[in-house]
C-alpha cells in the first residue's frame, strides 16, 4: 500500500510539474490580452475626460469674460478701455487728475470723476455714466478754482 501511495504521489508532482509551464505560457497571454482590452477602454475615457476638462475650461473663461463685461459695462473690454482713456483724457484737459492715462477705471480715475460730477452739478458716482460722459465729450472745461474769483464767477462771466 505504501508503494502505491509513493507512486500516485511521484506520478501528481510529476504531473504538475509537467504541465506548469504549459500553464505559465497561458497566464501571461491572457493577462497581457487583459491588460490591452483594460488599456483600450481606459485611452478612450482619458480622451473623454480631456475633451470635459477642455469644454469647462472654456466655460469657465466664458464665465469670467461676462463678469469682466458687467463690470466694465461694455460687450468689448477693450472698447471699455477706450472709454476709460478718453474720459482720462478729457478729465486731465478739463484740469482733473486721473492718475496715468491707461485706460484702467482705478482710484484716481474715480475720484476724478467724481470732482467732476460734482463740479458739472451730475450725481456723484465716480463712475463712467452715460450722463458724464457726454457731458466730458462736450468738450466744455469747467473753470478750475485757480480762474474763478470768491464769488464762484469765471472771467467771461465777470464782465
Amino acid at each position: 500500500m505504501r508503494n502505491i501511495t509513493t507512486t500516485m504521489c511521484a506520478f501528481a508532482l510529476a504531473l504538475a510539474w509537467a504541465a506548469a509551464p504549459v500553464f505559465a505560457q497561458t497566464t501571461p497571454q491572457k493577462a497581457e490580452d487583459k491588460a490591452d482590452r483594460i488599456e483600450q477602454k481606459t485611452e478612450g475615457k482619458a480622451d473623454t475626460a480631456g475633451d470635459k476638462l477642455e469644454r469647462a475650461w472654456d466655460k469657465t473663461k466664458a464665465k469670467a469674460r461676462e463678469a469682466r463685461d458687467k463690470i466694465t459695462g461694455s460687450d468689448d473690454g477693450r472698447r471699455a478701455d477706450a472709454a476709460v482713456r478718453d474720459a482720462q483724457t478729457a478729465l486731465r484737459d478739463q484740469g482733473h487728475d486721473p492718475g496715468p492715462i491707461d485706460g484702467i477705471m482705478g482710484p484716481r480715475t474715480s475720484a476724478a470723476l467724481r470732482d467732476f460730477q460734482q463740479k458739472e452739478n451730475l450725481t456723484v458716482t465716480g463712475q463712467l455714466d452715460a450722463e458724464t460722459r457726454a457731458r466730458l465729450e462736450t468738450g466744455a472745461p469747467s473753470a478750475s478754482p485757480a480762474t474763478q474769483d470768491k464769488a464762484g464767477n469765471t472771467p467771461s462771466q465777470r464782465q
